[in-house]
């Protein structure tokens, strides 16, 4: 069985290692106010894809799928509105798993056809400690390690001579674009749930303290999660500006430096090899 793809670790968990589990993923107060039921499950995530999927976007997945749960409990919320959304967001990641899954399998058919070996290894993996508090987002949890599965596939394949570069590129691509597709309906959907739940505070005669803590916390999860994403998108800005403000040499300067290299003496039985070299590189 692929590494990736083996069941996760189930070991003894003490409180105080709970704890900061819930704090590491949803910070300190979000875990010092919870008062639900948490499963913790231990995962290694190996490309650089899952591990950021998981610090950026696992966050606010979960608050947001949680507050199905919250939503749950409350008699005068239309529950066939949730029975939608969990409907809805079943199908997506099932949809998400089955897409990686198919890619992983060709790429494993094209290696074993090929006779070559699924052997690349990611040498920084992140090893973590999960905190599910929604069913769901043990879902979530499971289509980032099929995506870590597909990455070490796609590495094999690439450094194998399999496939080349862009092959690589292309399917690597389609499956984080499927996830992030799936936080995008995410997004929205939610906005439909916020909604009844207007409706239902309109009904009620008091607060909802828990209610408030819930989407409280998703709101804040949703704030940090753009203002990463505007942190990230000014970063890549800034360094695109600064490749532009780096002049490339000039054609002067490059005709100088390749003259110096052309003249460099070449024994006499390799000339030929030689100029054959620089004709294929423009010379």
């Amino acid at each position: 069985m692929n590494d990736f793809t083996a069941p996760p670790v189930v070991l003894p968990v003490d409180a105080d290692e709970r704890l900061n589990a819930m704090a590491e993923v949803f910070g300190e107060h979000y875990a010092q106010d919870f008062q639900d039921a948490v499963v913790f499950r231990r995962h290694s995530f190996q490309s650089p894809a899952a591990k950021q999927f998981y610090k950026r976007n696992f966050p606010l997945v979960s608050r947001t799928l949680f507050l199905e749960s919250v939503y749950r409990r409350r008699p005068l919320y239309n529950q066939a509105i949730l029975d939608t959304f969990v409907t809805m967001v079943s199908k997506r990641l099932a949809d998400v798993q089955q897409l990686i899954s198919t890619q992983s399998v060709r790429l494993k058919k094209l290696c074993d056809s090929n006779g070559q070996l699924t052997d690349a290894a990611f040498v920084h993996p992140y090893e973590v400690l999960v905190p599910i508090i929604a069913a769901h987002a043990n879902s979530y949890v499971r289509c980032l390690l099929k995506l870590d599965e597909l990455y070490q596939l796609s590495a094999s394949a690439t450094l194998n001579g399999v496939i080349d570069g862009n092959q690589r590129k292309a399917v690597e691509q389609i499956c984080r674009k499927a996830i992030r597709a799936f936080s995008t309906m995410l997004r929205y959907e939610i906005v439909t749930l916020r909604k009844e739940s207007a409706r239902m505070r309109l009904a009620l005669s008091s607060p909802d303290a828990e209610v408030d803590r819930a989407e409280g916390a998703q709101e804040q999860a949703l704030q940090t999660a753009e203002e990463t994403l505007q942190d990230e998108e000014r970063a890549r800005s800034d360094r695109v500006e600064g490749q532009a403000a780096e002049e490339p040499p000039s054609d002067a300067a490059y005709q100088v430096k390749r003259a110096a290299a052309l003249s460099v003496s070449v024994p006499a039985d390799t000339s030929s090899k030689f100029d054959s070299t620089v004709d294929a590189l423009g010379g």
